[in-house]
Order: structure tokens, then sequence, then C-alpha cells
């Protein structure tokens, strides 16, 4: 993960207002991204030099109305916007969900597996895990 994404994710838990769903921010941004992600006149128009920054911020803005996204995750897809970073919302969104998750104690843990695992055996091991390194854990299993 790159520097910059993570310079946006401190940034962001930073600056939420208190009692601010943080969650559904993520949500609403992971939608706006996979918008831009699957579509490749959207990735063209965003990244194109050419194109001024008024008609890619009123096509940002219609994207983020259709999804739900608040005055507060529409300044942020914004300054993104606004340093040629949206073509990186994915990484962005990444790393604030990272971010957020280890500010409340949570970790994510990629466990590659033979066969399918019990759900008793997802819970022994994400107890495990949090004996040993503290917190709490949501496995990723492949």
């Amino acid at each position: 993960m790159s520097a910059f994404a993570r310079s946006y994710a401190r940034a962001t838990l930073e600056s939420v207002p208190s009692g601010y769903d943080v969650e559904k921010l993520i949500e609403n941004l992971r939608s706006v991204a996979r918008a831009v992600d699957g579509s490749s006149k959207l990735r063209e128009f965003f990244s194109a030099p050419k194109i001024p920054r008024e008609p890619k911020q009123k096509a940002l803005e219609a994207i983020a109305g259709r999804v739900g996204v608040d005055d507060f995750g529409r300044r942020l897809l914004g300054l993104a916007l606004s340093h040629g970073r949206l073509r990186h919302l994915s990484e962005i969104v990444s790393a604030l969900s990272d971010s957020y998750d280890k500010s409340r104690g949570h970790n994510e843990a990629h466990v590659t597996v033979a066969t399918p695992l019990t759900p008793e055996q997802e819970r022994r091991i994400t107890d495990a895990l949090g004996r040993s390194y503290g917190g709490t854990f949501r496995l990723n299993v492949r």
C-alpha cells in the first residue's frame, strides 16, 4: 500500500466528526471506486489531462450522489480528484478500511487452506490469533 493512500486514510480518520459512520463512508466510497474501476470510459475520462476539472467534478458528484456519499465523503473525493489520485481510489479506500479496523483493534488475517474450513475451525483460528497478537481478527480464507 502506498504512502499517499495511508496519508489519505490517516487524514480522513483524524477529521471525521464525532459519531460519524465511518463504515458507511467506506462502503459508499468502495461503490464509487467500483464504478470508476469497472468502466474503461470513466477511467479514461478521469485520467485525461485535457479534460478540465469542472466536468470531472460534476461527473464524480453524480456518481457519488447515486451511491449515497454524504458531504464529508464528497469532500474526500474532490480532494482525491484535485490531486490526481482518483484513479487510486480503491487503494485509498483499502487503506482507510485497514486503518479504521486497526483503530478499533480489528485485524485481517489471510489464510490459505487445502480444504474448506468449518465455522468452528475459523472461530478457533481467530481466537488463537486474538490470544497471540491481541485484538480481534477477520479471516480472509483462500
